[in-house]
């Protein structure tokens, strides 16, 4: 399993699972003000699962 994030419309950026399915990712934005983050989930048989849009503002 893997997950595939990106940033602000940035390239996709894809990091292996855990062996709990989980995963860490350090990014920090490069501005203040408004961002959003899109993250999908690949299944070990390559089904691409449906997308997550998280949105926040940094102050």
């Amino acid at each position: 399993m893997s997950y595939t994030y990106s940033s602000d419309g940035d390239p996709e950026v894809t990091v292996a699972a855990d062996a709990h399915h989980g995963a860490a990712v350090d990014w920090t934005p490069p501005t203040d003000g408004f961002h959003y983050l899109t993250v999908h989930a690949t299944t070990r048989s390559g089904v691409r699962l449906a997308p997550y849009d998280y949105f926040f503002t940094v102050s």
